[in-house]
Formats: structure tokens, C-alpha cells, sequence
């Protein structure tokens, strides 16, 4: 009875985890799976088990040979596949980034993935957690942003230009308080004894 009772609460902790979490063995074949990693691959849990992770997550290269995940030329430097291998060779916790290409639906998706592997002995058995965080939003606002030279708006996917604020609080969940830097505070205090000297 307490030992269902402590897997239900470890499968509900799992779940309630928003990133994917996978437990993978040495070949990155996918033991189980939390609810975030079934709705990033797109399929229900029983269908990815025991299934290698690039076959079942859509990986371009996976698809580059019959024998599927592992097999091809570029499987050689996948992150994924490369933390995992480390972590069976002793390492504690493995964290790297990667892009990833992915198919989804006929369309290839560029993926930037931070990777976390860390080791797991089960019933005397090795196996490997993988953890893996989309931070491809960040990776879209380094690149080149849209802002107009005069009121600082800058233009989102749907030519409609909103506030800075605004376009990084709908796209990183952040609030904004606001403050003055030096240089403008030198230049506001300048207007305002401008002001005083007219009147």
C-alpha cells in the first residue's frame, strides 16, 4: 500500500515537471517518460517505449538510415547521445546545448536544447535521466529584433509593434519595474532647471 502510495506521488512529481523528463539506458532507449515528454514528442507514453529517443522525437539524422537512431554519420556528435554516454561512464550530472532538427508534421523545426543527464541505479540496473529544456524563445530574441530608432516599439511575428516591455513580458513571463539611469536623470535634471530659469 505505501509503496503504491510513493510511486503515484513520484509519477505525480514527474508530471507535474514542465520540461521533458526522460530515463533512457545506455543506447538512449526510453525506459519512462513524464507528461511534458510525451506532449514534446507528440505521442502517448506506450508507443515511445523502448524506442530509441531520436527515433521516437522526429531527429533529422535519425531518418538518414534504415537502422535509425545512433546509426548515422552525425549520431557521432549528438549532444543527446554523447551526455548520455557520459554519464554512463561516471559522470555525475552532464549539462550541454544543442540544436536540434526536428520533424513534426511534414515541417522541420529548429529545436535549441539544454541537455541534462544524470545517473540512476534501479533494481541494481543503470540508467540514465535525461532532462531536456527548450530554450529556442531566448535563442530568438538574441537574434536580430525589429525596434524603431524613435519611440523604441519593437515589431512582433504580426507586424504590430508594442512597447519592449511588453514583447519580452508576453514572450519570458517577466515584469518590468522602471528606474532612471544616471545619464538620463543628468539630462531630465537639465530640462527641468531649463524650465525653471524660463519661468
Amino acid at each position: 500500500m505505501v509503496s503504491e502510495l510513493t510511486d503515484k506521488l513520484f509519477e505525480a512529481m514527474l508530471d507535474a515537471i514542465p520540461s521533458p523528463v526522460l530515463l533512457v539506458d545506455e543506447d538512449v532507449n526510453i525506459i519512462a517518460a513524464n507528461a511534458a515528454a510525451n506532449s514534446f514528442i507528440g505521442v502517448d507514453a506506450e508507443t515511445i517505449l523502448r524506442k530509441r529517443g531520436g527515433d521516437v522525437m522526429g531527429c533529422l539524422h535519425s531518418t538518414k538510415t534504415s537502422k535509425g537512431c545512433g546509426h548515422a554519420d552525425m549520431c557521432r556528435q549528438c549532444v543527446i547521445r554523447n551526455s548520455v554516454g557520459r554519464t554512463f561512464m561516471g559522470n555525475k550530472v552532464v549539462r550541454a546545448q544543442t540544436k536540434m532538427d526536428i520533424e513534426r508534421n511534414g515541417e522541420t523545426i529548429h529545436a535549441f536544447i539544454l541537455v541534462t543527464t544524470s545517473p540512476i541505479k534501479l533494481d541494481d540496473q543503470s540508467y540514465c535521466l535525461l532532462i531536456l529544456e527548450d530554450f529556442s524563445q531566448l535563442v530568438e530574441l538574441k537574434s536580430l529584433l525589429p525596434i524603431c530608432a524613435y519611440c523604441k516599439k519593437v515589431r512582433n511575428d504580426s507586424d504590430y509593434w508594442q512597447r519592449v516591455e511588453s514583447f519580452l513580458g508576453d514572450r519570458l513571463d517577466l515584469t518590468f519595474s522602471h528606474g532612471i539611469c544616471p545619464d538620463c536623470f543628468k539630462e531630465q535634471l537639465k530640462e527641468l532647471e531649463a524650465e525653471k530659469d524660463e519661468n
